[in-house]
Parts: C-alpha cells; sequence; structure tokens
C-alpha cells in the first residue's frame, strides 16, 4: 500500500529534523551516557534481532550461509575481545568505518529504488546519487564525529583523499580541482571548526 509522498518524506528525509528536538529535549534530563545506553539497548536491538532472527530461523537461507553465520560471529567475538583486551583502537575505526558505510550504502539503495520507480536508470544518475550520499556521510562524520577529529596527523587533510574518491565514484583525473579541491587541496575547515568546538578547542 502507498503510504503517499508526504509521508515518505517523513519517514526517510525528515527524520533527521524529528530526533534532533527529541535528543536536545532529552539531554534537559538524562546524561548523554544515558541516552547513549538507551539507544543501544532498545535502538539497536529493535535494528538487528529481525534480521537475525531471519537469518538463524529460515532453515533455507541459514543452509545456504552457514558457513558465514557460523563462523563470522566467533571472528568477530574473538577480534572485539582481544582488541578491548590489548587497547587496539584501530578495531573502534574500522568499525566507525563501516558504520558509516552500512549508512551511506542503505541511503544509496533507498535513491536507487526510487529513481527506478522514476525510470531514472541512467548511469549518470546513479553516480550522482552516489557522490550526494558520499558527501553527505563522510562530511557528517568528519564534522560530527571525535574519533575522525582525533586521527592522529589528520590524515582526511591530505589531497589524495579528495582525489580517490572522486576517482572511486567514476570520475576522472582533474574533477577535484573544479569541484572540492578547487586549489588542489581538500578544504575541512569548516568541519573542522564544528569539531573543534564553539572555543576552538579539541573536543
Amino acid at each position: 500500500m502507498d503510504s503517499g509522498p508526504l509521508a515518505r518524506l517523513v519517514a526517510f528525509v525528515a527524520t533527521p529534523l524529528l530526533v534532533i528536538p527529541i535528543f536536545a529535549a532529552a539531554q534537559a534530563r538524562w546524561s548523554a551516557q544515558d541516552i547513549f545506553l538507551f539507544v543501544g539497548a532498545f535502538g539497536a536491538m529493535g535494528h538487528h534481532l529481525p534480521g537475525m532472527i531471519r537469518a538463524y530461523s529460515d532453515r533455507a537461507l541459514f543452509n545456504r550461509f552457514k558457513m558465514r553465520f557460523v563462523v563470522a560471529p566467533v571472528l568477530l567475538l574473538i577480534v572485539c575481545i582481544g582488541s578491548a583486551f590489548y587497547n587496539v583502537q584501530a578495531v573502534q575505526l574500522v568499525a566507525l568505518g563501516w558504520g558509516i558505510w552500512h549508512g551511506m550504502m542503505q541511503t544509496y539503495g533507498f535513491s536507487r529504488i526510487y529513481d527506478a520507480k522514476a525510470s531514472a536508470t541512467a548511469a549518470e544518475r546513479a553516480r550522482a546519487d552516489l557522490a550526494l550520499c558520499f558527501a553527505w556521510f563522510v562530511g557528517g562524520g568528519v564534522a560530527l564525529s571525535d574519533a575522525l577529529s582525533e586521527l592522529p596527523g589528520s590524515l582526511l587533510r591530505k589531497r589524495w583523499a579528495a582525489r580517490a574518491g572522486l576517482r572511486y565514484l567514476g570520475y576522472p583525473r582533474g574533477s577535484g580541482r573544479s569541484t572540492c579541491a578547487r586549489d588542489g587541496s581538500f578544504r575541512l575547515a569548516p568541519m573542522e571548526r564544528l569539531a573543534a568546538g564553539p572555543r576552538g578547542e579539541r573536543r
């Protein structure tokens, strides 16, 4: 049943506009850690549990990917316990990168579904969708993530990061000079100011 464009706009596009004031109001009553634990306990469980139920209760699906469903959780548990025991920070960076990638590709999938319904299936449209999602998620991660803002050497300032991203998205060499790297550098100054806080200190 089609819920209509307004309902889809609220559900898929305007959700952050609804969530931000809710969290702002919640911070007046609870600490950020309490909110994080609440979202982790209920939000993450509601997000992951249905997929796990289907993966391990659907016999045909489980038999098709048995090795993946059995070995991957065990390996992940070993890596997480080992990283916590030996304080391996790289695992947290990988998890952060995977989370951004996972959310970006889900958003990209939604955009391609709507493009397909509108018969907009050209390769150029697909690349434009991916570039837009890439800019949103990478920009948001750099601006708001303490983990990214504290990377040693601030690797994201390197010019090759912008150019490699553009080449990955299918744009030719030199595209960076006319887009995000027009003067030969990947300008992150506005994002860095957001990450630095109101007084310029690194958080």
